[in-house]
């Protein structure tokens, strides 16, 4: 408060397993470990299974601007285990998967375990802001993974209204995504290509926001929205900025990770 910087972290996933590791106090790069009831978003008690969704939508080729679960090409995972589909194991690079997880997760409107965490992240932050009226929030996905590169610009749109509609007007809210790309391997440093040109398309449609309207439903429409965030227009970029981060060696555990960490704190402490 006041020059102080409070930083609180929320990790959003459908695994454990792919947030703390066997060994999550020796993850290279961490700074502090994630406490799993107070910090963290990890719902293995709060799974859901997709298989329903996928049997429903795999034939449907009619994509419907209120139902975001037509815009998925569902086809090809009617043919995965079911095991797959119930994600006990995460979408393992899936992003339609991790992005019918958020339709079917949202949908219990106010019951939704996602939704109650981040309005209470924004309650703490507002609270930590004290009189500088500025709040940042970064997102950070991997650009390969499934929740990453499926999830990323929902969150940007979700975190966006909860924030219209629940931190006070006074204070600037700044939102930032920052995209890991830990595949590929580039050596020119001016140069970086995100290999994922589904989530590059829905990063430049929501650049355009603003300039043209256009329905952005998170979840379809005979769903409740209580609240009024899960449905409606995009008048405004919901996002500031979009940084890229790429591995420059075969072990990103030992120089992307860290560099991200690093960059992120000099960003915050700006």
């Amino acid at each position: 408060k006041g020059d102080e910087k409070i930083l609180r972290l929320l990790a959003i996933d459908v695994a454990a397993d792919e947030v703390f590791g066997s060994q999550p106090d020796k993850v290279p790069g961490a700074i502090v470990t994630l406490d799993r009831e107070k910090e963290t978003y990890v719902p293995e008690q709060h799974l859901r299974n997709v298989k329903d969704i996928v049997d429903q939508y795999k034939d449907n080729p009619k994509i419907d601007p209120h139902d975001p679960l037509t815009t998925l090409d569902l086809k090809e995972y009617g043919r995965l285990p079911d095991g797959v589909l119930g994600l006990s194991g995460g979408t393992q690079r899936h992003a339609a998967l991790a992005r019918a997880y958020l339709v079917k997760e949202l949908e219990g409107d106010e019951q939704s375990v996602l939704l109650q965490k981040l309005k209470e992240i924004l309650r703490q932050l507002q609270e930590d802001s004290g009189e500088s009226r500025y709040m940042q929030i970064i997102i950070i996905g991997n650009s390969n993974g499934g929740v990453g590169s499926g999830l990323i610009t929902d969150l940007a749109v979700l975190l966006r209204r909860l924030a219209d509609r629940q931190v006070d007007k006074t204070i600037a809210v700044e939102i930032h995504l920052a995209l890991v790309d830990d595949q590929g391997e580039y050596s020119d440093p001016g140069i970086v290509p995100i290999q994922n040109r589904v989530l590059l398309d829905e990063l430049d449609c929501l650049s355009q926001a603003g300039r043209v309207y256009q329905p952005y439903h998170l979840v379809r429409e005979n769903a409740p929205d209580s609240t009024g965030i899960l449905k409606g227009l995009i008048t405004r970029k919901p996002h500031n900025n979009v940084y890229v981060f790429a591995r420059q060696t075969q072990e990103p555990q030992f120089d992307l990770y860290p560099e991200v960490a690093d960059s992120l704190f000099f960003f915050i402490e700006r």
